[in-house]
């Protein structure tokens, strides 16, 4: 039997309700003095004082993210640079999971997932303001329901605003895949189960979006290009969509703001 016919009812439905171009729920949560992280901070997490935090939840899929700094670099060799290092630190509950596992540092998706934030934040952040410094993303998921990257990506850059460091955009993600040939946004564990191509995309620079920039693509599969634009510029649409939301959360200070 297809993902199509298991996952996409004769309606059109997914398995929890959404339309194929829908995604779940966003909340956002902002200030260091929220209950996520002084629980974090209680156990030893974070060595300095916050100086900006976001709690994001993408339906079932639960991350915090905290950012210290700019701050004296923890390496010597650093203090000679004349532009700000960034530092990911990326935290992945036992509990996050459908299985109770606990992931080392050197696990190998938390690794990649380290890395892709490290390569992302160092192009956006204008490190050339912060010389001989060093800047701290502190990420904690407490939960994994699909899009665990996308919900880390969405709340650092909302960490990072709050936090005051300035970065030439604000920066949003989404993920799209293939249930058999239906393109969906915004998968969830149950829908990644069958294990279908993915894409990860920030907004296009091109005539439809004009003055938006590409951060960083992803792909968990091989696709042939003809495939691989359509889910491409669906993920670019809901990212710009975002954007506004954000940055209105940002300004307005609201304790808990939901997406529209």
């Amino acid at each position: 039997m297809s993902l199509k016919n298991d996952f996409l009812a004769a309606a059109g439905l997914r398995a929890d309700g959404r339309r194929p171009h829908e995604v779940r729920r966003c909340v956002l949560t902002l200030g260091a003095s929220t209950h996520e992280v002084r629980d974090v901070a209680s156990r030893g997490l974070l060595e300095y004082e916050v100086d900006g935090a976001a709690y994001f939840e993408l339906g079932q899929t639960k991350v915090l993210a905290c950012v210290v700094g700019p701050r004296e670099p923890s390496q010597r060799s650093r203090n000679g640079t004349e532009e700000a290092s960034i530092h990911c630190d990326f935290r992945i509950a036992p509990f996050a999971g459908t299985n109770r596992k606990v992931r080392r540092p050197e696990d190998r998706k938390i690794t990649e997932y380290r890395m892709a934030m490290e390569k992302l934040f160092d192009s956006v952040i204008m490190t050339e303001l912060y010389p001989r410094a060093q800047i701290d993303i502190v990420i904690q998921v407490f939960q994994m329901d699909g899009s665990p990257l996308s919900a880390c990506i969405n709340a650092a850059s909302s960490a990072l605003m709050e936090a005051g460091i300035a970065m030439q955009d604000t920066v949003t993600a989404c993920t799209a895949g293939y249930l058999d040939s239906t393109i969906v946004l915004d998968m969830n564990h149950l829908e990644k189960a069958g294990d279908p191509p993915e894409v990860g995309h920030e907004p296009d620079d091109d005539a439809a979006f004009p003055g938006m920039a590409v951060a960083d693509r992803r792909l968990s599969h091989r696709l042939p290009l003809r495939r691989w634009r359509t889910p491409a510029r669906s993920c670019s649409r809901r990212s710009i969509a975002r954007c506004p939301w954000i940055r209105s959360v940002i300004c307005w200070q609201p304790p808990v703001m939901d997406a529209p």
